[in-house]
């Protein structure tokens, strides 16, 4: 059998969610497929680029055509991604398709991964520009065309069926595994005497040395950024949070203020670093398929707010905070309670800069510092001077408070060890204990998919979610035979 997949949304110069979850997906499907199945991923332009992963670049084939000339021949049907392949290896059997893209004819039963259709459901989030590249990309035919859709959400599948008359058996919702995970820290040095930075083997470093919240989407309608902006410039207006800043992923947009940073072209190391030192992460977004920005931050340790919009209350994590995208109040107070009760940050002229409070949740637990004191049913408020106090344990020290973020993290490292703190699913196990528990039965992969290599990841949901689509593409190709 041989498969091909279209690698365009894979190059290694491209970052996005659509992207990150792409490369995870597909390294997964080739990493454990047995000889017998031969997987193409296919890419074009004027230069080769690399793709993301060892294993992507050994099935990689690049058609040395300039994407602009490519995209017309597609839009003219002059080209066709299929037939371009199958003249450089042979016979072909099926197709998956990460995303959805100028293809030309497709001459051959194919798959696509849906991640929303936010495109139908409200065309005056996207600029003029988008909504007539969606109109030449044909992305209506291609999703009702395709033999199988794979869906990232309950919603979005749903969304299909309702606007697309799509029929419900021709569309499976799969797992979104992981795509960025919590460092080990490797090393501490200080930078100042007031911070420390946190430096990995990737040069995972604090990006500011001021307090911010993070937030993405900047120049997109959908991802309704004002209200991020407008949250933080009213926090900013009490004396515990007036040097509150906000960095937004995008490009620079009015209002510019001195305490709105933002962050073009963020690849996928320095978005890891934004994401980890951020003090919250904030998701106001009108619309969303999946929202895999929330996973992100709560892989690296991060607080989030979230919209209920679209799939989010169906799929953020079980630690994220809701509120109204529409309601201003809403999200002041949530950033408020929840920079409150895990971060508090302390003003210029506060007598000590980096008193900051460890994250800690627990049900016995005391957190102080020189600004904040958040009490619980049976703790008893300790003094400025003293860190944290419960049941189990007492941490203190005589005339200091933690104050930096290595000690925050190291705290935050070793109560998630002991149990003593719950953020949530643990990466790598969201479907384990769900509603879905899909196994490496035989009966599902068959002998074609590899069991040897994944001893140490057979539960990892991208292993998990390979082999849901390896199945569905075995099925196609036998039809095809």
């Amino acid at each position: 059998m041989q498969w091909i997949i279209d690698g365009r949304s894979l190059v290694s110069d491209l970052h996005g969610g659509v992207s990150r979850v792409g490369v995870s997906l597909c390294d997964a499907l080739i990493r454990h497929a047995e000889p017998t199945v031969q997987i193409t991923c296919v890419t074009t332009g004027w230069r080769q680029h690399s793709l993301q992963t060892e294993t992507l670049n050994r099935s990689h084939l690049h058609l040395s055509i300039p994407n602009k000339i490519w995209s017309a021949n597609a839009l003219s049907r002059f080209a066709s991604l299929t037939e371009s392949t199958e003249r450089r290896v042979g016979k072909c059997h099926a197709v998956f398709f990460p995303n959805i893209g100028f293809t030309g004819r497709i001459t051959l039963p194919y798959t696509l991964l849906l991640h929303d259709l936010s495109f139908l459901i409200e065309p005056k989030w996207f600029s003029k520009k988008m909504r007539v590249w969606h109109h030449a990309v044909h992305a209506e035919k291609m999703i009702k065309n395709a033999t199988h859709l794979f869906s990232v959400s309950e919603t979005t599948k749903q969304d299909a069926i309702r606007l697309l008359k799509i029929p419900e058996d021709r569309i499976t919702v799969i797992p979104i595994g992981p795509t960025f995970s919590r460092p080990s820290l490797s090393h501490v040095h200080a930078s100042d005497k007031n911070r420390s930075v946190i430096s990995h083997e990737r040069d995972y470093s604090i990006p500011y040395y001021f307090p911010y919240v993070l937030a993405l989407g900047s120049g997109d309608p959908r991802k309704n950024t004002s209200l991020a902006i407008e949250t933080v410039r009213t926090l900013r207006k009490m004396d515990q949070f007036r040097d509150l800043h906000l960095v937004l992923l995008g490009s620079p947009q009015r209002p510019i203020e001195p305490w709105i940073i933002y962050e073009e072209n963020v690849d996928d190391e320095r978005m890891q670093s934004l994401y980890g030192s951020a003090r919250a992460f904030l998701y106001p977004s009108w619309y969303e398929g999946y929202g895999l920005p929330l996973h992100e931050a709560h892989a690296l340790g991060v607080p989030s707010i979230s919209s209920n919009g679209g799939a989010l209350s169906e799929t953020a994590p079980p630690s994220t905070r809701f509120a109204d995208p529409a309601k201003l109040h809403h999200w002041v107070e949530e950033l408020v309670h929840l920079i409150s009760t895990s971060n508090a940050i302390v003003s210029p002229s506060s007598p000590t800069n980096s008193a900051v409070s460890p994250v800690i949740s627990s049900p016995n637990s005391v957190i102080s510092s020189p600004n904040s004191v958040i009490s619980s049913p049976n703790s008893v408020i300790s003094s400025s001077n003293s860190v944290i106090s419960s049941s189990n344990s007492v941490i203190s020290s005589p005339n200091s408070v933690i104050s930096s973020e290595v000690e925050r993290s190291l705290i935050k490292e070793t109560a998630l060890e002991k149990g003593s703190l719950h953020v949530g699913r643990d990466d790598g196990s969201n479907f384990k204990k769900g509603s879905l528990h899909v196994g490496r039965d035989d009966e599902i992969g068959g002998d074609l998919f590899n069991q040897t290599n994944t001893s140490n990841e057979k539960n990892s949901a991208w292993d998990t979610t390979a082999l849901i689509i390896f199945q569905k593409l075995r099925e196609i190709s036998l039809l095809t035979d």
